[in-house]
C-alpha cells in the first residue's frame, strides 16, 4: 500500500486521553523494579531514533511522539525521539534503510512492511523481540495469533505489528445491478471470469484489475499474484528443504489467468505501464466506474476511496460490494487474506533496545493505536481497540476484525524481495504480450535460478 497524495483528516483525540494511555507504558521494560523507577526521575534523558515514510504515517507520528515523550518524563525514564523521515516510493525507501543497516548507522526503531522481515533477518539487521515480548502481557492476551505469527522468522519474533489488513475484490454493486449482473460470491476462477466477460459484453467497461507489472513492485505480489496462488493447491517454498518453489501447477494456472485478462481485454494494460500504476485504474476509473472490479483491501474504504482518500466514491458504502477471493476450482471455500501490514522493528546495533522497545509498546497501545488505524484505514491487530476512537468511526473495517482468525497468508522468507520482482516482470511479460502463461513462467523461474541461487529452488 502506498501513499499517493497527501490527505487531511481530523484530529479526535485528546491530550488528556493519551497521557493515561501513556504513563501505563511506563511500567514496562524499563520499569522491572518501582525503587529503580523513583531514583531515575529527573535523570537525564536517553534519545533514539525512530525512521518511517509516507505522509500520513509521518503526520500520524508526530502527533505522538511527543506525548510519549511527556508520558516517559512523567513516568521517571526520560525519553527523547529524533522522528527521521525516509523517501516515500517504497523501493528508495527500502535502498535507504538497507545501506543503513548494513553501515551499522540505521535508526533504533523503524516502520515498514512486514513482508521485508526475512531479508533483513536473514541479514543480521534485526533484533531478536522474542525475549521482549515474551515478558509483555499484551503479546499473548490482546493480538490476534495470525498477526504475531507473521512477525515470526524461524521461530523467533522480530517485529511487533502498528497494523493489520485484509484482501479481498471490491465491486461495482450500483453497476452491476444496474445491468442485472449478478452480485453473488464467484466459487472459481472461472465464475470470477464468466462474470468479467459479462460485464465487457452488457456494459462496454474494463472489467477486472489484478496489480500487474513492474511499475508496480511488490504490490503485484502481495494485492493480487499471492491472492491467486492461496486459492490453488501448491506451494511457494519448501519448508522443509528451505528452497522457493519455481515451477508448479498453480503457478502456472496463475500466469494463464493473467494471459486471459490480457487477451479477452478484460483488464486496462496501458496504466499498468506507467510510473505510480495504480493511479489510473484505482483512483480514476474505479471511481468514475469504468472499471467495475478491483483487487483492494481493509484499507480501501478509507485510504483508497472513502471521503478523504485517494479516489473519493460518493456513498462508497452503498455503492461497493466485496467478495473474497474465489480458489482455482471452486473445491475450496472462498478466503480472505489476512495478515500484518507495517510493523515496528529494532535494529541489532540500537544502542538503546529497552528504551526503543517502550517507544514500539507506546504507539501500539489502544489510543495511539486507533488514530493510526483511522489515518490509514487499516485494521487493528488486537482485540481491544473496537471501540477506541476514532477508529470506532469506520464501521466497514472494525466488522471485518473477525476475518483476521479465517484468512489465509503466505510465511515470508530470506529473498522474499527478489521473489515479489521476478513475479512483476513475469507478468510484464504477459500483459506487453512479450510471453504466453507457459513463457512467462519459464522466465520467472529462469530469473529465481539467476537471482535466488540454484541451491535455493527446486521444483514441483
Amino acid at each position: 500500500m502506498v501513499d499517493c497524495a497527501p490527505r487531511s483528516r481530523r484530529r479526535f483525540l485528546s491530550d488528556a486521553a493519551v497521557a493515561g494511555a501513556g504513563l501505563a507504558v511506563g511500567a514496562g521494560v524499563l520499569g522491572s523494579g518501582s525503587t529503580a523507577q523513583a531514583a531515575r526521575a529527573g535523570a537525564s534523558p536517553v534519545t533514539i531514533t525512530y525512521l518511517d515514510y509516507q505522509k500520513l504515517r509521518i503526520q500520524w507520528a508526530d502527533r505522538w511522539l511527543p506525548r510519549f515523550e511527556r508520558a516517559m518524563a512523567a513516568a521517571g525514564h526520560p525519553i527523547n525521539v529524533n522522528h527521521q523521515v525516509g523517501p516515500t516510493p517504497d523501493v528508495d525507501f527500502r535502498t535507504k534503510i538497507t545501506v543503513s543497516y548494513a553501515a551499522n548507522n540505521a535508526a533504533d526503531v523503524i516502520a515498514y512492511g512486514v513482508n521485508w522481515l526475512a531479508p533483513f533477518v536473514s541479514a543480521g539487521y534485526l533484533l531478536d523481540l522474542s525475549p521482549y515480548v515474551s515478558k509483555w502481557p499484551d503479546w499473548t492476551s490482546k493480538y490476534y495469533p495470525v498477526i504475531t505469527k507473521e512477525c515470526m522468522v524461524g521461530g523467533k519474533t522480530y517485529a511487533v505489528p502498528q497494523e493489520a489488513g485484509l484482501e479481498m475484490l471490491f465491486y461495482r454493486k450500483d453497476i452491476l445491478d444496474k445491468y442485472h449482473i449478478s452480485t453473488a460470491q464467484p466459487q472459481s476462477w472461472a465464475d470470477l471470469l464468466d462474470r468479467a466477460r459479462e460485464i465487457k459484453r452488457k456494459t462496454g467497461k474494463w472489467a477486472l484489475l489484478y496489480d500487474a507489472g513492474v511499475q508496480w513492485g511488490g504490490g503485484v505480489w502481495e494485492e493480487a499474484f499471492a491472492n491467486l496462488m492461496l486459492g490453488t493447491h501448491s506451494r511457494i517454498y519448501d519448508l522443509a528443504a528451505k528452497k522457493w518453489v519455481i515451477r508448479s501447477k498453480g503457478l502456472l494456472q496463475c500466469f494463464q489467468f493473467y494471459e486471459t485478462l490480457t487477451k479477452e481485454k478484460l483488464m486496462p494494460i496501458q496504466p499498468l505501464l506507467n510510473p505510480s500504476p495504480w493511479i489510473i485504474p484505482k483512483y480514476k476509473m474505479f471511481p468514475a466506474g469504468d472499471l467495475v472490479i478491483s483487487c483492494g483491501g481493509s484499507w480501501s474504504w478509507q485510504f483508497d476511496w472513502g471521503p478523504q482518500g485517494a479516489g473519493p466514491i460518493p456513498h462508497e458504502l452503498e455503492v461497493l460490494g466485496t467478495w473474497n477471493f474465489p480458489t482455482v476450482d471452486g473445491k475450496g471455500k472462498p478466503f480472505v487474506w489476512a495478515g500484518a501490514g507495517f510493523v515496528y522493528t529494532i535494529s541489532a546495533n540500537s544502542q538503546h533496545p529497552a528504551e526503543a522497545f517502550e517507544l514500539i509498546k507506546y504507539l501500539t497501545q489502544p489510543h495511539p493505536s486507533a488514530d493510526e488505524l483511522y489515518t490509514i484505514g487499516a485494521v487493528s491487530p488486537r482485540n481491544d481497540t473496537h471501540n477506541v476512537a476514532p477508529y470506532n468511526k469506520l464501521p466497514k473495517i472494525v466488522s471485518t476484525e473477525s476475518l483476521l482468525t479465517k484468512g489465509k497468508y503466505f510465511s515470508t522468507y530470506d529473498g522474499q524481495d527478489k521473489w515479489e520482482a521476478y513475479i512483476a516482470d513475469a507478468t510484464e511479460a504477459i500483459i506487453t504480450g512479450r510471453a504466453n502463461a507457459q513463457q512467462a513462467l519459464d522466465l520467472f523461474a529462469s530469473e529465481c535460478r539467476k537471482g535466488l541461487g540454484a541451491a535455493h529452488v527446486t521444483e514441483e
